[in-house]
Order: C-alpha cells, then sequence, then structure tokens
C-alpha cells in the first residue's frame, strides 16, 4: 500500500533563545498581539495562509484563557526565569487527499481526544500557504503552555519534591542531616512514551479517515529504520525554505529534498521488483519448469509470437526481440532456473551493499545537518563564554549575569568537532563536506541504475516464461487486459488471436496491412 508524506515533530518555546510566547501565537493565528513581557506588538495580520485558528480549553480552566493575548501573556507572566521554557510547539502535516472541512474535523478531534483530555490548553491553527500543485503544504501548528493549570484556575508546578526513603522506610539523609529528596514532573507530557503515543495516534486517525474514504493508502509514524526500509529520511524544510523554492529559489535544503526523493524512489523500485523475481523464482523451483531449458521456453514464446504476426515489422521486432534475450541469458550463464536464482542473489547482493552505504551517508548528511545549528548557537554566544573562562576577579557575578549564554557556551561545544571550534569559515567547510557526500550518494544511485536495468531484463524474461507456460500473473499491467475471465492455456488464447486477426484483415480496406 502507498505511503502518504508524514510529519510530526514537537519542540519547546524558550525565553532563553530570545522567544515569545506572545509573539509565537500571533505569527500562528495571523494576528496582532502586544506582549506585556517584552512590551512589543507582533503583527502578522497581514500574513497569507490561515484557515481556522481556535483555542481549546480543559473543563476546569476559566474562560477568559480563550482570548488569545490574554492566555499567552498570563503564561509569560507566570514564568519568572530568563530561561524559562514557556510552550510545547507541535507541527504536523495534513492530508492533501481529504479536504480542508475533513482536515479541521479530524485536527480538531485529535487534539481534544489526547492534549485536551490530558489538561492542556491548546491554541491551535491550520494553515494552507499553497492551495494546489504538488507542493501543497496543508498543516497544523499547536502551541501548549508547559505548565499545567491546577483544578482552582490557577497554574500549577511543573516539578515537584519527593523525599527519598529506605527499603526499610527510613527517610535517607544527607550530610546535613537533612532528608534527601527529588525532583520529578508533575505531568507526563514531555515523556518519550507520550510523543510516541501522540504521533501513533496521529497515525491511526488518518488512516482511518482513508479507510473511510476508500483510498488505497495510508500513513506511518514510523522511521525508515523501525519499518526496515533502507530509504534515506528527507531533511525539515520549515516556512522559509518552502517559501523560496515556491518563487524558484534553489535551496539546499530543498535539493537535498529533491535527491533524497530520486534515490528512495529507485530504491523501491528496485526493492519491489526483487521480491517479485524471487517470489516467482521460488513457484518456479517447485514446479516441473525446474528442469527446463531458459533458452528452449523463449525460443517457445517467440515462436508462438512470430506465428501469431501478420506483419514484416512484426516479425522484424519480434527477432530483435528474441535475439536480445538470448544474448542476456548467453552473457549471465542462464540455462535453468537455479542459474537465475544465482543471478538474482548477485543483484541482491549489490543492491544491500548499496544499501548499506546510502544509510552510513544518509545518516552522516543528517547529523551534519543537525550540527550546523549547533555550531551556529556556539558562535552566537562564543565571546561571552571565552570571556567566562579567561576571568579571575567578578567571575561569579558575570555568570549570574550571563547565566543562560553560558550554559549555552558549555552545552553547545562539547558536541561540536574541534576544527570547527575556533574556524571563522566553518559554516564553508561544513557545506564543502555537505557537498562531498551528496555527491557520492548521487554516485550510489547512478551505481543502482544498471542493477535495475538488468532486473527490467529479467522481468521481460519473467514475462515471457510465464506466457509459455500459461502462468501469467494476474496483477501484470501488460498482460491484464488480455486474459479472459477464466484462466486459458497458451494455445487457445493463440488460436482466438489468430482468428481475430483474420477476421480484421478481411475488414481492411485493399493494400491496407495490419501492424502488430
Amino acid at each position: 500500500m502507498p505511503l502518504a508524506d508524514y510529519h510530526f515533530s514537537v519542540k519547546h518555546l524558550k525565553r532563553s533563545e530570545g522567544q515569545s510566547a506572545v509573539a509565537s501565537a500571533a505569527y500562528q493565528a495571523c494576528e496582532k498581539l502586544h506582549s506585556d513581557y517584552y512590551n512589543e506588538i507582533s503583527d502578522y495580520s497581514h500574513k497569507g495562509g490561515l484557515i481556522i485558528s481556535e483555542i481549546l480549553l480543559p473543563p476546569h480552566v476559566p474562560k477568559e484563557y480563550a482570548d488569545r493575548e490574554y492566555l499567552w501573556n498570563e503564561v509569560e507572566k507566570a514564568e519568572n526565569r530568563k530561561d524559562a521554557q514557556l510552550a510545547y510547539k507541535f507541527d504536523f502535516a495534513l492530508m492533501n487527499e481529504f479536504t480542508i472541512e475533513e482536515n479541521i474535523e479530524l485536527a480538531r478531534r485529535f487534539i481534544l481526544e489526547n492534549f485536551v483530555s490530558r489538561g492542556m490548553i491548546c491554541d491551535w491553527a491550520f494553515h494552507f500557504p499553497e492551495q494546489s500543485g504538488d507542493n501543497a503544504n496543508p498543516h497544523i501548528h499547536l502551541m501548549c503552555p508547559i505548565r499545567p493549570m491546577n483544578e482552582n484556575g490557577n497554574w500549577g508546578a511543573k516539578q515537584k519534591n519527593v523525599f527519598l526513603f529506605d527499603e526499610d522506610g527510613n527517610p535517607i539523609l544527607n550530610s546535613k542531616g537533612k532528608q534527601k529528596y527529588k525532583s520529578v514532573k508533575t505531568t507526563d507530557w514531555s515523556d518519550p512514551e507520550t510523543l510516541i503515543a501522540w504521533r501513533k495516534a496521529w497515525e491511526e486517525i488518518n488512516n482511518q479517515k482513508f479507510k473511510e474514504k476508500g483510498l488505497n493508502i495510508s500513513v506511518s509514524a514510523d522511521s525508515f529504520a523501525v519499518r526496515g526500509l533502507d530509504l534515506i529520511p528527507t531533511i525539515h524544510e520549515g516556512p522559509d525554505v518552502r517559501a523560496m523554492e515556491k518563487k524558484g529559489i534553489i535551496t539546499e535544503k530543498g535539493e537535498f529534498n529533491r535527491q533524497v526523493r530520486k534515490i528512495n524512489s529507485l530504491i523501491t523500485i528496485l526493492r519491489n521488483c526483487l521480491r517479485e523475481l524471487y517470489e516467482w523464482i521460488q513457484t518456479l523451483k517447485g514446479s516441473p519448469l525446474k528442469s527446463r531449458n531458459i533458452g528452449a521456453m523463449l525460443s517457445d514464446y517467440y515462436s508462438d509470437r512470430n506465428a501469431g504476426a501478420y506483419s514484416n515489422k512484426a516479425k522484424i521486432n519480434n527477432l530483435k526481440d528474441f535475439s536480445d534475450s538470448i544474448a542476456f541469458v548467453s552473457e549471465n550463464n542462464i540455462l535453468t532456473v537455479e542459474d537465475l536464482e544465482t543471478l538474482l542473489s548477485e543483484k541482491q547482493a549489490a543492491f544491500d551493499k548499496s544499501s548499506a552505504e546510502r544509510q552510513r551517508i544518509g545518516k552522516a548528511i543528517s547529523e551534519l545537518n543537525k550540527m550546523r545549528g549547533r555550531i551556529s548557537a556556539f558562535h552566537a554566544v562564543k565571546a561571552i563564554g571565552e570571556t567566562y573562562e579567561k576571568k579571575v576577579f567578578g567571575r561569579e557575578k558575570f555568570k549570574a549575569e550571563h547565566e543562560t549564554e553560558i550554559k549555552k557556551y558549555y552545552g553547545t561545544k562539547k558536541h561540536i568537532p574541534e576544527k570547527y571550534l575556533n574556524d571563522p569559515e566553518w559554516e564553508k567547510h561544513l557545506d564543502t563536506e555537505l557537498k562531498a557526500l551528496q555527491n557520492h550518494l548521487e554516485k550510489l544511485n547512478t551505481s543502482l541504475e544498471p542493477v535495475d536495468a538488468e532486473l527490467q531484463k529479467l522481468k521481460k524474461l519473467k514475462h515471457c516464461i510465464d506466457i509459455v507456460t500459461g502462468n501469467v500473473d494476474e496483477t501484470d499491467s501488460e498482460t491484464q487486459e488480455k486474459e479472459a475471465p477464466e484462466r486459458e492455456s497458451v494455445l487457445d488464447r493463440l488460436a482466438k488471436a489468430k482468428q481475430a486477426v483474420k477476421d480484421s484483415e478481411k475488414a481492411l480496406p485493399p493494400g491496407k496491412e495490419a501492424e502488430r
């Protein structure tokens, strides 16, 4: 069953990165909102692409929180720290196969059942910046405050302290004689298991809709690796990249994703072809055809085909096809079904070897793209971090004034290779590394083309043998329309074909010859 594109991601809105909950909500809802915390106005009222925006509240939340500006200013007010995490930001793709009304109904039901039911305040918007074409990108933005709201309508705690006891129930004390405790989250909203459950729920609600509409298509929340596929994941482009691509501007992310889709398409074709041929060979091995000579069966096929040909052009074409087929089996020493299996095993081995290398390169490219963000964040705070490291006097005061930047400095530094830490041209060198990997990926793609060509020849060989033996696959697009409702032998089909030809020749004007 074909798979539609699936995207479902979550990020944290962080004050430490200069982000504003009010500004994000204004962008999401295409509104003009004022931030009390920053004393600034964010105006996105002229931004296009909004279909609907809505705030959904759990029953215990006061109704005034249904006002967007009030809600997010209260969220900002409830957080005192400079590095406070303000909200969860979800993005998930909608299906082009559904109508706008169907997507709205699915999104609202999904949010009510999976977020509001957990006590989460939900501010969501449906964006559809491109209404038609292959680049249509309908999607949902969803913001939820990280801090929960108590049943009394007041903001609750994100964490609570749990005192520790030993196995006998006695308090565990620290060196000062005070009981030890640990901090635990008051909700499961940020647990990995919860995110997995949300992703799975979005998969299921869409697949249920596909089934209701009678569409032979589905989505999967699982990664390629989990599904046992050797496909390369694309990278998320984001609204800025999509907007540039729409204007005809080629971007690195867009170009990479186009290359990946091209490679994944070929990989899928090859894998399906290998599986089809392998299953066919296993069927032949369990039949009396196992010992028959492949060349003899090809000869039978083209003899029957020529017997039904009624023009010189058709006979010449048949002769050429027969010659190409015999050349292929001769070059590959294909005499029996076992020889077919040996050749297919060689193609499978070449495919598997290429697959392992593709996965390695795809992972390396993904890591480099992540590295770009880390290095950029590191260099933004590098001067403050290095100043802190060199300080002797006033060190603690400096740390208190720049706590957020210093944390980011050390947090990003430990994940960055040494060569990029003091390189003023790090972006240029990173691009060079990425380009080399992308070129290698393109070469791997090119190396699969001969495998594809040989597999297509094997499929043609399969078609010829199936015709001769009367074992034509019902799903074969080349033969499906030619088959009668009930299976007929090849001789019966040929006899009917010859009679049809004779009947048609009688109806032709003098001097005209039908071409097969």
